[in-house]
């Protein structure tokens, strides 16, 4: 009897425990669950001398019978906010991800400057009822050490984030040599919150401290915990050679690339040099129109204000009109006509190889032999590429470039493209690696811009193209100084609107008209018409003639270059102040 007395207390106590403790870890009702929540969380914390510290973390999650479940994720931050303004980086080394036997989960690890997220689980298979993961990872600079008077571990242990319910949360933290008051800090609850309602503590021995929930955690609540040690003892954490001044070898990477750009330059891009002196040359190079005059200055360069002017030298040669269609409103744009007058382009020898696809581009775009400008919006992009390569084949048959120089441009373009989306994910990742990623970020920047300017220059002209460039400078000169040579003029009629387009690659159009002024007299511009040009003012005007040619090429210029569009201690923390913590949830 006196035995059944004793035992009896002992037997109250479990039964107690029973209805208290188990019901942390009984799994509930599969028709309850809407959603993965966890049934048990428990984390050790194994806190060093080098103010690093090893976390294992087991974790129980149930998602009941529920569709389409492959498993959860864990999000943990890669610093902790110290100011405001400074952010003190924690390194973090994943060890491994497994089942509570040991086998290895697969997982998937995504870092941004501020986070690093392992997400477990098959995208191909699904998982029902519980499942265990554990998690062990290591971490850098836990251990705070702003304060004179003491160090601190101040750390969130499940953390803030989580996006599932925690049905009961128990860490064990170990720590080296005693704290300096066995009465620490513990706040709970949501992010910023100080309540201490949500976990208790205890002592397992002088250096084992145990931080249990009392309650399930929702949504967003979390537990910290403030613990402070006498100072001098942990040693503060060392970045390695790299970490503190791996940045400025980036500053070798536009060093490099322009060393590497330079040394092409010299073997495949420098023009022979002519030695000759700058004279004027009463026409263009023969056999080259004006869009290859266009790209030979430009380096194999074209655009659409260049095809604009081999479309009215199409039709200073007969092969289309242009017909102006004045406004019908005050909001209405200015369209103009174009009507073919022939189609035999392939076999009219006035006409260059890049000319003649100009013409059959625009051509496939017709009816009944005409169109209107504005209906090739939107469209005429298409062709831009093809009639680019028609004259850079040209020019490369009659041996005005090499084309080596060509693949290396081309190289060094895809080189530079290939930068750009690394610059952009630089920029969401960087900030973890350094404090000041500027230096990274701008070395990428410049090797981009050497790549560009490099590829732009690189194409070397032969000896043909340097002389044709020495010609085509001659002839620009002459039809900026035309007044002063009159001769030529009164030798050769249909100058004016023959050299027109050159006038227009050169950028000098109302430079070239007044000069024609000049020399042939108003009265020669009154009674002059333009068989492949109908304005809507009658009698031809110098002036207005300048102004609608001008627009005429702004027009095509924008039309045909147009495309759719796409589409802490002392009470003075908080819950979720400390480091460490994150989050996660299931998916």
């Amino acid at each position: 009897m006196k035995k059944l007395i004793v035992k009896f207390p002992v037997l109250l106590l479990a039964i107690c425990s029973f209805f208290f403790i188990i019901p942390h870890t009984y799994a509930r009702d599969a028709s309850q669950i809407t959603d993965w929540y966890i049934k048990d969380f428990q984390s050790d914390v194994v806190v060093n001398e080098d103010s690093s510290i090893d976390v294992t973390e087991k974790i129980v999650a149930d998602c009941g019978n529920l569709p389409d479940k492959h498993g959860i994720f864990r999000v943990l931050p890669l610093f902790y906010q110290k100011t405001e303004n400074e952010k003190v980086r924690m390194p973090i080394k994943l060890i491994s991800i497994t089942d509570f036997d040991g086998a290895s989960y697969k997982y998937s690890q995504t870092r941004d400057g501020d986070s690093v997220t392992w997400k477990i689980g098959d995208a191909d298979k699904t998982v029902t009822g519980i499942n265990n993961y554990k998690i062990t990872y290591h971490i850098d600079n836990t251990i705070r050490f702003d304060s004179a008077d003491f160090d601190e571990f101040y750390w969130n242990l499940n953390g803030n984030f989580w996006q599932i319910k925690t049905d009961h949360f128990l860490a064990t933290i170990y720590f080296p040599i005693e704290p300096l008051n066995k009465t620490i800090d513990l706040y709970s609850g949501s992010f910023g919150e100080k309540d201490q309602g949500l976990a208790t503590y205890s002592w397992e021995d002088s250096k084992t401290l145990k931080v249990e929930s009392i309650k399930t955690l929702l949504v967003g609540e979390g537990i910290t915990v403030s613990a402070t040690f006498a100072k001098d003892f942990f040693s503060p954490y060392t970045p390695t050679f790299l970490e503190k001044y791996g940045q400025f070898f980036w500053l070798l990477l536009p060093l490099l690339t322009f060393f590497f750009c330079f040394r092409l330059w010299r073997k495949y891009g420098r023009d022979p040099k002519l030695h000759k002196a700058e004279m004027v040359q009463y026409e263009p190079p023969k056999g080259l129109g004006p869009i290859e005059c266009g790209m030979i200055l430009s380096n194999l360069g074209t655009d659409s204000s260049n095809i604009s002017a081999g479309i009215i030298d199409l039709a200073v040669k007969g092969i289309l009109k242009i017909e102006e269609i004045p406004k019908k409103g005050i909001f209405s744009q200015k369209d103009f006509k174009i009507t073919f007058l022939s189609q035999d382009f392939e076999s009219n020898n006035d006409l260059s190889p890049t000319e003649k696809k100009i013409a059959s581009e625009i051509y496939s775009f017709s009816s009944n032999n005409s169109l209107k400008l504005n209906s090739l919006k939107n469209k005429f992009y298409t062709s831009i590429p093809k009639i680019t390569q028609s004259g850079k084949n040209f020019l490369f048959e009659n041996k005005y470039f090499g084309k080596q120089g060509f693949t290396y441009r081309i190289v060094l373009f895809v080189l530079a493209g290939i930068s750009v989306p690394i610059i952009f994910g630089l920029i969401a990742t960087v900030t973890f690696f350094y404090d000041n990623p500027t230096l990274l970020i701008s070395s990428f920047v410049a090797n981009i811009i050497i790549l560009i300017i490099f590829a732009l220059i690189i194409p070397s002209r032969t000896v043909e193209g340097a002389e044709a460039v020495w010609k085509i400078n001659g002839f620009k000169l002459f039809m900026t100084k035309a007044e002063k040579y009159r001769a030529p003029f009164h030798e050769k009629e249909g100058l004016f609107e023959k050299y027109l387009p050159y006038a227009m690659i050169f950028g000098v159009t109302k430079m070239w008209v007044e000069n024609m002024k000049k020399i042939y007299g108003e009265n020669y511009f009154n009674t002059y018409h333009p068989i492949w040009y109908v304005g809507h003012l009658g009698n031809f005007n110098a002036d207005s003639f300048t102004s609608s040619i001008t627009d005429l090429s702004k027009s095509m210029a924008s039309t045909i270059a147009s495309a759719p569009s796409s589409s802490g201690s002392g009470g003075g923390g908080f819950s979720g102040g400390g480091g460490g913590g994150g989050g996660g949830g299931g998916w």
